[in-house]
């Protein structure tokens, strides 16, 4: 058989038992991320042009996550024929997406990406990580650290949504959509651990610490937003207001991220609080009504951001 059917049971009673995990309100947000996903890949496929950059970007996507699995050696152990789970596995996954081919009759962009599911299942796993990652552009600075660190993880999966964003220009909404996850991925550098001696390292008080440290990233993300936003905004000059409110909400999420980590600092310790704020907050990037949340997030958590560094930049103060 193609496919591990044991394996696909299995992944069912997981993604099952995942959702059961999942508070109420979150899971009915994520229903609705999910449907509006669902919906504007169902309008983007009605023309041929959109379903075939649907399924290049999917695939591109799929080949980064069959490349990032470490459960390879794993997989080989409980099935002599590893490619036959990879296959279940990203059927499952991609099954959305062909369904939607198969209601919109694209039979040839459907056929690309059962051809894209088989060419990367029976794609070698990569033999050895490297511990260095990608090199970090030089045009990031040293002192910002989340930045760099970040972008040696997941630099390649964010090139590969950065270039489906300049890729999707030629449909409407379909390149946002790509810097929503682009946004989701940057997001993740915040929530690491943070050394106190980088902390303290830049002997500011708190409120020039704070302020230099927002400046500064959202220079850096919004530089990278900028030139997408500027053609998109020159190709669907009526979609201007949108983009606005994209950029808006980009920078203010990325801010409340930054506040949210030094609002439960501790030295070398993940941020693992605040994940109601950063729930609603990101979908603040879609849903205007969660937009107001933001700003109230971003004042409530500036001010017990101060508060709680003070204990650590209280002796430049």
């Amino acid at each position: 058989m193609i496919c591990n059917l044991p394996f696909l049971k299995f992944r069912f009673r997981q993604t099952g038992k995942f959702l059961k995990e999942i508070p109420v309100p979150y899971l009915v947000l994520l229903g609705g991320a999910v449907g509006i996903l669902f919906y504007f890949c169902s309008l983007w496929s009605m023309h041929p042009k959109g379903a075939w950059i649907i399924t290049g970007c999917a695939v591109l996507i799929l080949l980064y996550r069959h490349l990032q699995r470490k459960d390879h050696s794993f997989l080989a152990l409980i099935d002599e024929n590893p490619p036959r789970i990879y296959i279940s596995d990203y059927l499952l996954l991609l099954g959305p997406l062909l369904v939607i081919f198969l209601f919109r009759l694209q039979w040839l962009p459907l056929l690309g990406v059962l051809a894209g599911i088989t060419v990367v299942s029976l794609s070698p796993p990569p033999r050895k990580k490297t511990d260095k990652g990608i090199p970090v552009p030089s045009f990031i600075p040293v002192c910002t650290f989340e930045i760099r660190s970040g972008f040696r993880q997941y630099g390649i999966f964010l090139t590969v949504l950065y270039t489906g964003a300049c890729l999707a220009l030629f449909l409407p909404y379909l390149s946002l959509f790509f810097l929503w996850f682009y946004t989701a991925n940057f997001s993740q550098f915040y929530l690491r651990g943070e050394g106190r001696d980088i902390l303290v390292g830049s002997e500011q008080n708190t409120t020039s610490f704070l302020r230099s440290k927002l400046e500064l990233h959202l220079k850096i993300y919004g530089s990278t937003l900028l030139p997408v936003c500027v053609i998109y905004t020159f190709l669907y000059p009526a979609h201007t207001g949108f983009i606005l409110y994209f950029i808006v909400a980009g920078l203010a999420y990325i801010g409340l991220l930054i506040l949210i980590k030094y609002s439960f600092y501790h030295p070398g310790e993940a941020v693992t609080s605040g994940q109601t704020a950063i729930g609603f907050s990101f979908l603040g990037m879609i849903f205007p009504p969660f937009l107001l949340l933001i700003f109230l997030y971003l004042f409530k958590y500036y001010g017990s951001a101060r508060k709680h560094l003070n204990s650590y930049l209280h002796a430049y103060d």
